[in-house]
Order: C-alpha cells, then structure tokens, then sequence
C-alpha cells in the first residue's frame, strides 16, 4: 500500500514528507531552552519538540576561506539566538525554493529534539538534501524534522555548499592546497558538519555512537560517495539513501581543466562578489536546456585522491567502503524534474543520441507526434 502523498509536492519527495511539522504541542514548558555548544550557548524554542536553528558549525567561507575547506566556527560570547534558520547557501534558484536569504555565510546546522529528562541520550539521524548539488537547504518545509523527533530520535540537517561555491575544482586552487586538490568543499562542509554533530550532539539528547545519516538524491549521493572516504571513519553509523545514482566522477585533472575557464587570478576570484559568482555557475554547472535535454553537467563530487580516493561504484563492487547497516530506495519519477518542454524535433534527435540502436524501439514504446507529447515522453523515459 503506498503512503499518501502531501498535496501539491513532487512525487520523488514523499520519503521527505515523513520528516514534515507536526507543529508544537499545548502545555510545553515555558521556559527557553538554551544549549551550550564547543561555539558558545545557543537558546531555541520551546515545546515538546524543542528546536535549534542556524547554529554555525564551521567559520563562514568568505574572503579567503571561499573554496578552502571548512574551518572551526568563531566562538561567541554570550546566548546565540537559534531560533531561525541560518542563510540558504549561495545558488540559483531551482527546484527547492524557501524564501530565505542565500550567502556564503551558510554553514549552520539545525536540530529538533524532544523535550527530556536530564541525561536521555537518544538515535540521531543526520540529513543531507538533495538539489543535484547546485541547491538545496534546511529551511525546506519539508525537511523540518519534528515528526521524527517526536518519535524519539534527535534530527540534524546541515547546509552545505553547492554549485560553483561547493565543487569549484582548479589548478591555482590545488596549488595552494597542503594537499594538493580543490572541489569538493561541500563534502567537507558535510563532515565537518558531521563531527559537530559527534562533538555536541549529547548536548541535544543525541547518542554520538547512533548517528545514522540519511538523504534523497544529490543527498543520497553524497552519502554514497562518503561512505568511500577514509574522512568519515566513526562519525556514523547508519546509512539510508533514497534515489543515489553512483555515476563515474571526474578526476581532479578534468575538473581543473573546467574550472580554469574562469580566470587564472585566483586573488581577482576571491575578491568577486557572489552574486557575480553565481552569475558564472551555469557556465560551468548547466542545468534544463529544451534543445539539450540530458546533456546535464551538474557539479558534483570528484576523484580527488583525498577526500574521494578512487571511483565509488569501484569502491563498492570491492567492498572498499564503510562497512555499515544500509538501506537504499528509489524515487518514482524524479526524473521529470529535469525536463524543460520539448518539441518533436528534440525529443526525437535526443532519444537516437542517446539510445542509439534501441532509439527506434523507444520511440515505439513512446511515440511523440505533438511537442506536448514530446514533452511527456521525454517525462515518462525519464521516470522510468
């Protein structure tokens, strides 16, 4: 029997809805919870779930810490309010949108936990959003974790960075890294955010030795891809990925060879705003095309011999990866996301390019004599 589907939301996010508010229950206690952390104190909301948001788990990436990897956050002094989300990360808008305000200073976590005695330490499950690693964000209403904390988990879900911000890989870059790579800063966002939770988590209520982290899509993938990484050795324990596609990744070489396009100024990079930034992102990370269907480029993670030693689905088939309890789903349909309209003409031309000697039984399967039907063709090869 399937689970109903939250009117109006995309099929491929019903797994999400399982995580959506469930609001604050009448006769919580009154009193304001406040939450020490390695960083300083932080005060959030009360009720039966109590909740934390925008706590900063790493320095923000500006000015010189933009694409290097994520340091300690500065410390504060004082009660930090956690009362609202932090900053989106810096990204076009496209499939998720929150209305919130987007900048580098993103790195913050957010967590619900259940109002408890003294002492409870509970499972925490850590999220990772999708966004085909160009968007995404915790202030998703969809993403609110208060259903599952009332059913006595801790949830954290972290921002990272995307897009050009996140997986910006180039040769000035690598050259001045201690380890000679660049990219993949939105994995490492993702396990710094990962040791803070190991770090603070028995604060909220959360066992450390319990974490199990889960995603949908670019999510997932992260997810599959960390499970490779000699980085994440103890910071958990669990793994759910609902709608991974392990495909290959570039190498460092190849991705230095695309980002070098931008400019050899590294310093004259640093120094651009990040609206101009993002300006670029689709020069490098082009999304929907109506003429070029599937010929997506997202940024993505990449072999970089540090972070991601060799390629995941090798690592895999071998058994070179974290040996942990896994479960992984698929997303019906979520596919179509990634069409824009078609016409006859494209959809046709698409298939035959990349379906080669089975074009011809495809477009059988799913002919196509309007653009509108073109479209819903090009949906439905997709959903499949």
């Amino acid at each position: 029997m399937k689970a109903p589907q939250p009117a109006g939301y995309p099929a491929h996010l019903v797994l999400l809805w399982l995580i959506s508010p469930t609001g604050l229950t009448a006769g919580a206690p009154a009193t304001t919870p406040i939450v020490a952390t390695t960083a300083g104190a932080v005060a959030g909301t009360n009720g039966e779930i109590r909740t934390f948001k925008g706590i900063p788990y790493a320095a923000p990436p500006v000015g010189p810490l933009r694409w290097r990897p994520p340091q300690p956050p500065v410390s504060w002094q004082g009660v930090r309010d956690a009362t609202r989300f932090g900053d989106d990360c810096m990204q076009t808008p496209y499939v998720i949108a929150t209305g919130q305000k987007a900048s580098e200073d993103c790195l913050t976590v957010s967590v619900w936990t259940a109002a408890r005695a003294r002492g409870a330490h509970r499972p925490v499950m850590v999220f990772l959003y999708g966004g085909g690693f160009i968007g995404g964000s915790c202030a998703y209403p969809l993403y609110d974790g208060a259903k599952l904390a009332a059913q006595g988990v801790v949830v954290v879900c972290l921002n990272y960075r995307v897009g050009i911000f996140g997986f910006l890989a180039h040769p000035m870059l690598s050259a001045e890294s201690p380890r000679r790579t660049s990219g993949n800063y939105g994995l490492l966002d993702q396990i710094a955010a990962l040791e803070w939770v190991r770090a603070n988590i028995a604060a909220f209520g959360g066992d450390p030795e319990r974490v199990t982290v889960f995603g949908e899509s670019a999510g997932a993938v992260s997810i599959a891809v960390l499970m490779t990484s000699p980085l994440v050795a103890g910071l958990f324990r669990q793994a759910i990925l609902h709608s991974p596609a392990v495909l290959p990744l570039a190498s460092l070489a190849q991705a230095e060879q695309s980002g070098a396009a931008l400019g050899a100024d590294l310093a004259a990079l640093r120094q651009m705003s990040a609206t101009e930034l993002l300006a670029h992102n689709g020069e490098f990370f082009p999304t929907r095309s109506a003429s070029n269907v599937m010929t997506i480029a997202f940024p993505a993670p990449i072999v970089d011999g540090y972070v991601v030693p060799g390629q995941p689905r090798a690592a895999f088939e071998t058994g070179a990866v974290s040996a942990i309890p896994t479960i992984v789903g698929i997303a019906a349909d979520e596919g179509r996301m990634f069409i824009a309209e078609q016409s006859v003409a494209t959809y046709r031309a698409w298939v035959r390019n990349k379906f080669g000697p089975l074009a011809d039984e495809l477009l059988a399967l799913h002919p196509a004599a309007t653009d509108a039907a073109a479209t819903a063709a090009a949906s439905a090869i997709l959903g499949d």
